[in-house]
């Protein structure tokens, strides 16, 4: 194996990674391509047997974001399930002999990230207890403010940079989250549409995080078994909402695998409630009682 070996998988021995080997991969002059699908399949390979297989989109959603804190395991699970899809459907087909170097950035941090996920996995699925690491590379959980500069004026000035490869792509998925969080924005008056709140004066209020607000109070009774006009999509798309305000506001930079499953998993999503005439009056209550104090209406 390429950049480092996963002996045993059934957990009779110790991990074994051999850095020499992934160094030597990912700054090879000569036959990068192959190397890097070499890598790119061990990490497939590994994640699948890791993996919980068959989870839906709302099953993986609860997991990760959810409010209740699922086992250990469920999670890790749950990631090498992402991550095997990630490397599967993204960069297996989407690598060439003609353009793998400009997969490079994303290669070297799936690299980094699997090392930490693999140790993980074999500690806590497979009860290794392996000793702490001394970790040879690491992949920064925030942005710093040079990086976010940077990666500014690579999205603004691409047209100036003469090869795609030569722009930081490690720190240009950030804006990507950004853009998610608008597109989520836009979706959330399109699903709930209503013009303006007025008060009993005929004034009109302006109010921030409305839409938000009832949808957390409709998955809320979902989770608790109770009628709710939510339905799995729009639980989902709170959570991913949710997720890119922590990416925006304090620069987290997330693996990619995630950045991966949270972009196909809401591109498709047209419809959030099961029923849209109750979902106004359920609105309507919902700004009734949250604003009780100043009477708020609904204008459709």
């Amino acid at each position: 194996m390429e950049l480092f070996e996963i002996r045993n998988i059934d957990g009779k021995q110790m991990a074994l990674f051999n850095l020499k080997e992934r160094r030597e991969c990912f700054h090879a002059k000569w036959c990068y391509y192959s190397k890097a699908v070499a890598f790119l399949k061990v990490v497939s390979e590994y994640c699948n047997k890791a993996a919980i297989q068959g989870a839906t989109n709302i099953e993986i959603a609860r997991t990760l974001f959810g409010t209740q804190q699922p086992p250990q395991i469920r999670i890790i699970k749950t990631v090498a399930f992402l991550m095997a899809n990630y490397v599967d459907e993204y960069l297996l087909k989407s690598i060439k002999w003609c353009n793998a170097k400009r997969f490079k950035s994303k290669i070297d941090y799936l690299g980094i990230d699997f090392e930490q996920f693999a140790y993980e996995t074999e500690n806590i699925i497979y009860n290794k207890n392996l000793p702490d690491p001394y970790w040879t590379s690491g992949h920064r959980d925030r942005l710093h403010t040079f990086d976010i500069m940077f990666a500014m004026k690579s999205l603004f000035y691409i047209e100036s940079v003469k090869k795609i490869e030569d722009i930081w792509n490690s720190d240009l998925p950030t804006g990507a989250i950004m853009y998610m969080r608008l597109y989520i924005d836009d979706l959330l008056k399109q699903f709930i549409p209503y013009q303006n709140l007025s008060n009993a004066g005929g004034a009109t209020v302006a109010k921030t995080g409305v839409r938000r607000g009832f949808l957390k109070q409709e998955i809320n009774k979902r989770l608790q078994g109770l009628p709710s006009v939510v339905n799995d999509e729009g639980e989902i798309l709170v959570y991913a909402y949710e997720w890119c305000c922590g990416a925006v506001h304090y620069g987290s930079i997330p693996i990619d695998c995630l950045t991966d499953w949270m972009i196909m998993t809401i591109s498709p999503i047209r419809k959030i409630f099961t029923d849209d005439t109750q979902m106004r009056a359920d609105f309507q209550t919902y700004v009734s009682t949250k604003y009780a104090r100043e009477g708020l209406v609904v204008q459709w």
